[in-house]
């Protein structure tokens, strides 16, 4: 995607770059100027009609790699960015000799309320349990939904040796339960319109 990225602005800058070049070249005296501003008109319409085609094409990708690696419903990486990130955590730890951390979680209850309330109010549970555990941590970590109700909390890069290490992920994890802990709002609908509002807690 990034390369698609890339080419396609190298292109469009190639582009003004042609265009800037032979309008340098018009001169109003110039016996094959009209001949030169019809061919520098004939340029720019192939050239910005190519420009909106390549920024499409870009937007698509863009699109499809949102779909590929985000979770649909809550916005937050799905199990496939996880692992590479993952990953990528192992790799910086060999490299710099860090620690980092997973934290695993689920819903307590949620079954319950998706059978007695809706599916779109266990949806709504979701994408506010996603926006509170991003609350908890820092923007280099990570917060996936993994599945259904699971989510996947990954530190990176915690401070100092293993003990340290270890203190920190248990500080954030506690922070984690404090958050959960308090009750949502959760709405619940009938045929798709909210009707009444309900606390969940977990």
């Amino acid at each position: 995607l990034k390369i698609l990225q890339k080419n396609s602005l190298e292109i469009i800058r190639a582009g003004d770059i042609a265009m800037a070049a032979l309008r340098a070249t018009i001169k109003e005296n110039d016996a094959d100027a009209a001949e030169k501003q019809m061919a520098l008109d004939e340029l720019v319409k192939v050239i910005e009609k190519n420009a909106v085609s390549l920024k499409a094409s870009a937007l698509a990708f863009s699109a499809v790699n949102e779909l590929a690696f985000h979770d649909e419903l809550t916005g937050l990486p799905n199990r496939r960015l996880l692992n590479d990130r993952l990953w990528q955590i192992i790799a910086n730890n060999k490299r710099w000799d860090s620690y980092s951390a997973a934290i695993f979680m689920d819903l307590d209850k949620f079954k319950l309320l998706n059978d007695e309330f809706g599916h779109e109010a266990g949806d709504e549970l979701l994408i506010a349990v996603g926006k509170r555990l991003q609350h908890c941590v820092r923007e280099t970590d990570t917060v996936a939904r993994y599945g259904g109700d699971e989510f996947v909390i990954l530190l990176s890069r915690l401070n100092g040796n293993l003990v340290e290490a270890r203190a920190e992920a248990e500080e954030v994890a506690n922070k984690i339960l404090a958050s959960m802990a308090a009750p949502y709002k959760v709405h619940v609908h009938q045929n798709h319109d909210p009707v009444a509002v309900i606390d969940y807690q977990s």
